[in-house]
């Protein structure tokens, strides 16, 4: 996303209209001031979207500090004060251009930190009648460093970051030298006050006593009058300042809407007494909630039965009304896929024909050009709606979903909120289990049929989850690891890995596919050979010795990223079967996984494929209800990616006999309670985990935390 561009879009279409804003900010245009604002403000929001959270917070306690530094790689600007420091929640609305910066710059001196502190240090020790040359050169000087970095292989790209600096360096000068820094909140109050006038900012506030509540009908019915002219929303809570982009913020809000319209939905009350004994207690609880509400949600771990009691609720349904129509998604072709399977296993002597489960996008008609077919005007005709794999929902498409649900229809949604969000922002499952609102509408399912108390997985899934220090989680977890004979922990002692450690580690990998190459090298000479019923049976056989294993990684890039382990292995296999050397990706017995949706192919994102040679080239074969085989000529790039590893993000929805997780500290940002706990929970038998001390310790202890206005009704 260039922000850049989108903000200076903004800015000249509110010039060119101030009349038409004059209703909701000022009858005169924006001020130099006002703009420059709005431009930090609106980066912030923008960098927080990527990464996860749908708005940016501010407190008048904040605790960050920017300093500067003397560093070894760059002396300071001259006259600067190495003691400098920003604190507070002015440092705090910088950090988003800091961190830009330190991740542009990886390795460098434009990556650290000190050297923009030490710019901006520079800066309080400037008259004001230089400021002007001193912004000047340090601009031409951050555009030298970057240029002999060899980093600014696009002009635009270099302009944008030139950009940015110069944002950094005014902003700064704005919050040190125009707001002043006095009473209990350093000028927290005085800035709060700035928004009011200015038109780049709108309140998000709906008037009331508590605009937080989703029970308060009074607020809620003021969701269809949502004021769309401010690009930025803005709310106070207490000594906390909420910022959201307008179209995020109005998402959250009307999402909050459509789950309180079809809760309130009065729905038929089916039979949930005469169910089958192989129910628990809380599977039973569950049936009876779904028999009597319109809106619930079902959550749980791994194998406690989740679909199982959703299938019994389809069949006391149907019992009830055989002309109900049911419809079944999932955020992923691969999770509707496994859900397919789960509900039909469940299943085996229905007397009705289940659905074919789709993806969300598929379900509403979205498209390429993003506009769904069906919404609230248009609604879905299905009397039930379930939902699978509701934790990678995030909130743009759940609030989508919601509003097509047609007023008086049962929305089930299905999910584990202990795994990790949605790649896009938000944290729906999550923030609805957590809404007072909806206690009523919500079962959590305990007890596990997959892993039972002597599993060592499934111990350490719930060490995991463990509230407690965690220190002492570290100290259980190694004792865990070292003690369970389907669990292993090889731990390096620093990364960067030199060649031959690295080496050595992808070759441990490796082994654990033996198998899998060793039944390509079979079929490489027999498959062109083979009837296509025997050719699809062979493509069954060799997914399911696929299955027994899978490496998960945290991120894509480094030595414990995915691209390069896939690499490594891809090398591996050919090697394996002395296939001759081709400049082109593909060979009999690659792995690949789909990327995005391809309707026109029957593919979906996540779907999982074996390339093999039979006969008429080279043919990719999927496995679902029926095999599925696409040539390789159809499939670029852009469509599939070598699979042997995958991201734990990628992984939802699927099971594998055994998993190798691998993480270090480069993926610090990423590591997390939910990215382990999702990796480990994708195993049935065995997990083994390479990674340092540190990176362990910090995905034990650390929990996502995703900043979201459907949280806010729990905050403060």
């Amino acid at each position: 996303m260039n922000t850049h561009a989108i903000s200076q879009y903004l800015i000249r279409r509110m010039n060119t209209h101030a009349d038409w804003y004059q209703a909701v900010a000022t009858a005169h245009k924006p001020q130099k001031a006002q703009i420059q604002l709005f431009y930090a403000v609106q980066f912030a929001c923008t960098q927080a979207l990527g990464e996860g959270h749908t708005l940016f917070s501010l407190s008048a306690n904040d605790k960050t500090v920017l300093q500067a530094k003397p560093t070894h790689d760059d002396k300071p600007a001259p006259n600067t004060d190495t003691n400098w420091q920003l604190t507070g929640w002015r440092a705090a609305l910088l950090l988003p251009i800091f961190t830009y910066f330190g991740e542009r710059f990886f390795g460098s001196a434009l990556g650290e930190h000190d050297f923009y502190a030490q710019i901006l240090a520079g800066m309080d020790s400037c008259a004001p009648q230089d400021l002007e040359r001193y912004t000047k050169q340090a601009c031409a000087r951050f555009r030298l460093f970057a240029q002999n970095l060899g980093t600014a292989d696009k002009a635009v790209q270099l302009d944008d970051d030139e950009a940015l600096l110069l944002l950094l360096l005014r902003t700064y000068y704005f919050l040190r030298h125009k707001i002043p820094t006095v009473g209990a909140h350093d000028g927290f109050d005085e800035f709060c006050a700035l928004l009011v006038d200015n038109p780049f900012f709108g309140t998000a506030d709906f008037g009331g006593a508590d605009s937080r509540e989703i029970d308060d009908t009074a607020n809620l019915a003021n969701f269809g009058t949502i004021k769309r002219t401010a690009p930025l929303k803005y709310q106070r809570l207490g000594d906390v300042l909420h910022f959201w982009e307008a179209r995020t913020w109005q998402a959250e809000r009307q999402l909050l809407a459509h789950v309180w319209r079809i809760k309130q939905a009065q729905v038929g009350e089916f039979d949930a007494q005469n169910l089958p004994s192989v129910l628990n207690a809380e599977q039973r609880a569950a049936v009876r909630m779904v028999a009597k509400q319109a809106f619930s949600i079902i959550t749980g771990g791994p194998g406690t039965g989740k679909t199982f009691t959703v299938a019994q609720i389809v069949l006391a349904l149907h019992q009830s009304n055989p002309d109900l129509s049911l419809a079944l998604a999932a955020p992923t072709g691969k999770a509707a896929q496994r859900m397919s399977e789960s509900l039909q296993a469940a299943l085996p002597t229905a007397e009705f024909d289940l659905p074919e489960p789709k993806t969300i996008h598929r379900l509403l008609g979205i498209g390429k050009h993003g506009k769904p077919r069906y919404d609230e005007r248009a609604p879905l005709g299905y009397d039930v709606v379930i939902i699978d794999e509701v934790s990678m929902l995030g909130v743009a498409l759940a609030e989508q979903l919601f509003a097509a649900i047609k007023t008086g229809a049962r929305l089930i949604l299905l999910g584990d909120a202990n795994q990790l969000a949605a790649v896009e922002a938000g944290a729906v499952l999550a923030d609805l289990c957590q809404l007072d609102a909806l206690t009523d509408n919500r079962t959590n399912l305990i007890q596990s049929r997959r892993f039972d108390d002597g599993s060592g997985v499934g111990k350490l899934a719930r060490l995991i989850n463990d509230k407690g220090d965690g220190e002492q989680k570290f100290v259980q977890a190694l004792e865990l690891l070292a003690s369970e004979p389907e669990l292993h922990f090889t731990s390096f002692a620093h990364t960067p890995l030199d060649a031959a450690s690295k080496d050595k580690f992808y070759k441990q990998l490796s082994e654990s596919y033996t198998d899998y190459f060793k039944q390509t090298g079979k079929l490489l000479a027999q498959f062109r050979h083979l009837s296509q019923d025997e050719q699809y049976e062979a493509v069954r056989a060799l997914t399911d010795t696929l299955n027994q294993h899978r490496i998960l990684t945290a991120a894509h890039g480094t030595d414990f990223g995915d691209e390069l382990i896939n690499a490594y292995l891809a090398r591996c296999h050919r090697e394996f079967l002395n296939t001759r050397p081709s400049t082109s990706p593909w060979y009999h017995g690659r792995v690949v996984m789909v990327q995005t949706n391809r309707y026109d192919l029957g593919l979906y994102n996540g779907d999982v494929g074996i390339c093999l040679y039979d006969g008429r080239g080279l043919g990719v074969y999927f496995v679902g209800d029926d095999v599925l085989c696409v040539r390789s000529a159809l499939l670029s790039g852009d469509t599939v990616k070598t699979a042997y590893a995958i991201t734990t993000h990628k992984s939802q929805g699927s099971e594998f006999g055994t998993v190798a997780i691998v993480f270090d500290d480069t993926n610090a940002r990423l590591l997390s309670q939910e990215l382990l706990y999702t990796a480990v929970t994708r195993a049935k038998t065995g997990v083994r985990i390479y990674s340092t001390d540190s990176a362990l310790r910090q995905s034990l202890s650390q929990p996502t935390v995703r900043l979201t206005g459907l949280a806010l009704p729990r905050v403060g």
